[in-house]
């Protein structure tokens, strides 16, 4: 008898984690995955669902589906099982206007709100584990970017000891935020790779709390609003105009500052 895993049939499902194009990097392939969760109260796994026609009908669908909104795909294999896959063929439909059913948002919350742990504790966590991580964020890459992808790449320290430092890759608009280093940081629902964080589509960075860093100061843009001071590391930080400074007078010299949850550095003066 054949595997129920192996047949085509409907599947109540909830989205979990929006619907994404993605690429096979050696071939150029496309397709698009969610994450979602089967109809439930039992249920305790969240799973990718992927559909490998991306110019179906369903597939457009999909990527208008939202978190937490519920539907029913006709054509699936894999039910029950570690995956889903959307039949690629005509005859698959998503049907948004469906009958409620139970679904385990425990399971779902903890997905989006992985627990909290620090930068060692990330550091010392499996490949794919799911966290969010608390740390100083000391350093915001260059964003790069190509007609296929944005990506940008964060460091983030332990609070206390900048000697435990793991990277952050953020990709699409999430790379696109305006960042500065200078604050403790919580960045929830990332996934530890080998080299370090990736974050996800559900990856927020929350603002706590303000830390003092330090450079020097290479160059000073006086005339812009707000007042840019570019360091020798290659950090670009804006100056609150709160601040009444007189910015020639910290050419060459070592400083420490303080970042605002704004972005604008709220506090500096020079190290004695």
């Amino acid at each position: 008898m054949a595997s129920k895993t192996n047949d085509f049939s409907s599947v109540e499902v909830m989205l979990v984690e929006k619907f994404e194009r993605r690429k096979v990097s050696s071939t150029g392939r496309e397709f698009v995955v969610g994450m979602i969760i089967e109809g439930g109260e039992n249920e305790r796994s969240i799973k990718p669902c992927y559909i490998n026609d991306i110019n179906c009908e369903a597939c457009g669908d999909l990527l208008k589906i939202n978190p937490k909104e519920k539907m029913i795909i006709n054509e699936v294999t894999g039910k029950g099982g570690t995956s889903l896959n959307v039949k690629s063929t005509a005859d698959v439909f998503v049907f948004p206007e469906i009958v409620d059913f139970a679904v385990n948002m425990a399971v779902v919350d903890n997905f989006i709100t992985p627990p909290k742990v620090t930068v060692s504790e990330a550091r010392g966590s499996p490949k794919k584990k799911r966290l969010s991580v608390e740390g100083n964020l000391i350093e915001v890459g260059v964003l790069a970017e190509t007609p296929d992808y944005k990506r940008r790449q964060l460091k983030l320290a332990e609070p206390g000891d900048d000697g435990h430092i793991i990277s952050l890759t953020l990709w699409g608009e999430q790379a696109v935020a305006d960042l500065t280093p200078g604050l403790q940081v919580c960045c929830s629902a990332v996934i530890r790779e080998e080299n370090g964080l990736r974050a996800s589509p559900s990856t927020k960075i929350e603002f706590k709390n303000e830390i003092w860093l330090k450079g020097t100061v290479a160059g000073i843009r006086s005339r812009s609003t707000p007042v840019r001071v570019i360091l020798t590391n290659g950090t670009t930080i804006k100056v609150s105009g709160e601040l009444a400074l007189d910015f020639a007078e910290f050419l060459g010299q070592t400083i420490q500052y303080k970042v605002g949850k704004d972005g604008l550095v709220c506090e500096l003066k020079k190290v004695e």
